[in-house]
């Protein structure tokens, strides 16, 4: 076994860079050097609070530190594929979050730098790296429900704290974007990765208007993606930015002999806990360990050990270009009302939501 430590460098001080910090610290080979964010007042911010010996304001000074092995691209959406490129570039490796690029063209860029560099690109899913996911992905496997026909997933919440989420020029999209990529890598994952052959999508902004939310929007937070695959299988999707009360990750496998259901965030720990101190009052669910029930760890984990032998990861740019190639689909599909059969690959779409707002006049797929 290796002794090497690797040395991590954040690009982003939000959410997932946070979650990213604890969760590296849990492992005995990775340690945070260094961050970036949109201004150095943040950086530092973000570095004193969390221990973080480095700080800067620009991306670029970051992937050029020689005390960098890895890079994790934790940014608004419109920075991924700059970042990861020029850390692969840079000759390091790469962690990127959801989605993995903005376009086809961005991320089979980012693909194709890594194979050039002989680097590996992780990409962050961590739904299946959780447990629960795990298990009921083992079990599937070994033929427990028979032949798998419909997977159902729910995915959504009432929008995320970020105000670049809810814009077209940093985000690309809406919750589809940020939830529903999730459930689509799980089902792909979950059934093995089949080709999807076929996609079909309603999307509405049903919550985040002027007059019923502080953080209107004119992209999606709502979506219904139906997915066909490969052998016959189907997943339908619901996610979305419009369910009030906290976050659903519930998970439904339907097959010939049996069906599994997984409540990711449900309180299957048994645990619970009454304080005063809260508003309201009350019993709360507790976590055992919630990185880990989320899977971050041991996906960083994974990562990490691909790094070090170069054998590529479990969920890879490759996957994060399968996604994104869906999620287009599934744009186009909430425009015409039809289902779009895969491949579909239009080129010169910067922003994927466009494609349900304001498609171009001639797909050049």
């Amino acid at each position: 076994m290796s002794e090497r430590v690797w040395k991590i460098g954040l690009a982003g001080c939000g959410w997932i860079s946070r979650v990213f910090v604890e969760a590296f610290r849990s492992l005995p080979n990775a340690e945070v050097v260094a961050c970036c964010a949109s201004s150095s007042e943040s950086a530092e911010r973000f570095a004193a609070e969390l221990g973080i010996e480095n700080a800067c304001a620009d991306w670029r000074d970051l992937v050029a530190r020689e005390d960098v092995d890895v890079i994790t691209v934790g940014t608004p959406n419109v920075l991924h594929h700059p970042i990861a490129v020029g850390a692969l570039d840079a000759g390091k490796h790469v962690i990127v979050e959801k989605p993995l690029a903005m376009s086809l063209e961005e991320g089979r860029e980012i693909f194709q730098r890594a194979q050039q560099a002989d680097r590996v690109v992780g990409y962050a899913e961590n739904l299946c790296f959780a447990p629960k996911y795990e298990k009921a992905r083992e079990m599937l496997m070994e033929g427990a429900l028979g032949k798998p026909l419909v997977i159902k997933h729910v995915e959504k919440h009432d929008g995320p704290h970020s105000a670049w989420f809810y814009q077209r020029a940093s985000a690309g999209g809406g919750a589809l974007m940020d939830m529903g990529c999730h459930s689509i890598e799980l089902t792909r994952w979950l059934l093995g990765k089949p080709t999807v052959t076929a996609v079909w999508a309603h999307m509405a902004t049903v919550l985040h208007r002027d007059g019923m939310d502080p953080r209107p929007t004119d992209l999606e937070d709502h979506a219904v993606v139906h997915l066909e695959f490969e052998g016959g299988a189907t997943a339908l999707l619901d996610t979305g930015w419009s369910l009030k009360g906290g976050m659903a990750s519930r998970l439904e496998i339907q097959g010939s002999e049996g069906v599994l259901e997984a409540d990711l965030l449900g309180d299957g720990t048994g645990m619970k806990v009454f304080r005063e101190d809260t508003v309201p009052p009350g019993w709360q669910p507790v976590d055992a360990d919630w990185h880990r029930e989320n899977g971050y760890p041991q996906e960083l984990a994974h990562f990490l050990g691909c790094m070090e032998t170069g054998q590529a990861p479990r969920e890879s740019a490759a996957d994060g270009l399968a996604v994104l190639e869906i999620m287009l689909a599934a744009y186009h599909s909430a425009f015409t009302g039809r289902k779009v059969s895969l491949p579909f690959r239009p080129k010169n779409i910067t922003h994927p939501v466009d494609l349900w707002t304001s498609p171009p006049a001639s797909l050049d797929a």
